[in-house]
């Protein structure tokens, strides 16, 4: 039986080589690119490391639990371990969900108007009637989908500077990512 912190270590792990891979795929051959999809992909780069580095800090924070129990980390803050999934979420007053399924590999964010999932070879994100698909590691894609990307990058960065990471340095105290 893995431990839920190794749950989310792993989760950690894996959006990390994400990134390590994204820059080693896509950002290397930067000179075949146009610069503003060079600033994009160094974006999305940065925000799903970001994102391990924040999972990584809530491992920290929930290393004692086991499986199959939750947790109240503060008031409206919890975390919960199932079979296969971790699942940290906020209740009040900025809602946010944070999932880990270990199965898939697959790290979620989720708001009330928006979601993101984070799986290698695959991101997708969803926000007011826009949803993009793309393989991460592929040139192409952020060639073809820019302005889909673009603006729901634009949101994901949202979601982490106004909700996700100043509502866990209120919670928990200082989260450094």
């Amino acid at each position: 039986m893995v431990s839920v912190s190794n749950k989310i270590f792993n989760a950690s792990e894996t959006l990390l080589n994400i990134a390590e891979k994204i820059a080693n795929s896509v950002l290397k051959e930067s000179g075949k690119m146009n610069p503003k999809a060079v600033s994009l992909v160094s974006r999305v780069k940065e925000d799903v490391e970001r994102l391990g580095k924040l999972v990584k800090a809530l491992g920290e924070r929930v290393q004692s639990m086991q499986e199959g129990e939750g947790v109240k980390l503060a008031p409206y803050f919890y975390a919960y371990a199932l079979k296969n999934q971790v699942v940290i979420a906020k209740a009040s007053p900025r809602r946010f969900m944070i999932s880990f399924n270990t199965e898939d590999n697959e790290v979620s964010v989720s708001t009330s108007r928006f979601k993101a999932s984070i799986s290698p070879g695959r991101i997708k994100i969803v926000s007011r009637g826009f949803s993009v698909e793309f393989n991460p590691y592929s040139r192409d894609d952020y060639v073809e989908k820019y302005n889909e990307i673009k603006f729901l990058v634009n949101e994901l960065e949202g979601v982490f500077n106004q909700k996700l990471i100043q509502s866990l340095n209120v919670k928990l105290g200082k989260i450094s990512v």
